[in-house]
């Protein structure tokens, strides 16, 4: 018979810091990492980095890692390129 792990929906690590404390210390850490980032990442992103007990600076680099992967700089400076010149 195969053991089931429980699921919870406390931090992992068993800190007890509230979600509200623990996203406001990962987003201050995510402004330092990758200020753009802080824009684009959505709630959800944050309650599974929270639930998966990372801490506030591990959830700040992973949010920063998400972001580069979906918004390539290639793409950005294409954007910037395309627009129409001035005459």
């Amino acid at each position: 018979m195969a053991r089931k792990t429980p699921t919870t929906s406390r931090p992992a690590s068993g800190a007890d810091v509230p979600f509200p404390a623990w996203k406001i210390a990962a987003v201050k850490a995510l402004a330092q990492v990758n200020g753009r980032a802080i824009l684009t990442t959505r709630d959800g992103f944050w309650t599974r980095l929270y639930v998966r007990g990372l801490s506030p600076q591990q959830a700040a680099e992973m949010a920063a890692r998400e972001y580069d992967a979906t918004h390539p700089v290639e793409r950005t400076r294409r954007t910037i390129r395309s627009e129409p010149r001035r005459s």
